[in-house]
């Protein structure tokens, strides 16, 4: 990820809470943390290790990503603020 990446936001905010990363663990468990997806620790499903993709992406590649899905993966259809909770999870875990 460069530097001079801005991280996406939940809306109207102008930092990422504990609440934000929180919300968007529960998304993440819901949608993805499936052992038929990443699983609960990002790399024990069938789909790519989180711990690998999530540094190697920028954030609005992930948000594309959960729009759009990719390979085996569907769309997620999480409105900004789910997503922008989502990405805050990711790289809370997966720095």
């Amino acid at each position: 990820m460069s530097g001079a990446t801005q991280p996406i936001l939940p809306y109207g905010r102008q930092t990422i809470t504990d609440a934000d990363i929180a919300a968007g663990q529960e998304l993440f468990m819901g949608s993805c943390g499936s052992d038929y997806c990443h699983g609960s620790n990002g790399n024990s499903g069938g789909a790519p290790d989180l711990s690998v993709e999530v540094p190697a992406r920028t954030d609005s590649e992930i948000a594309t990503i959960l729009a759009s899905g990719t390979g085996y993966m569907p769309a997620q259809g999480f409105d900004s603020t789910e997503t922008a909770n989502v990405i805050a999870y990711l790289r809370a875990t997966f720095p």
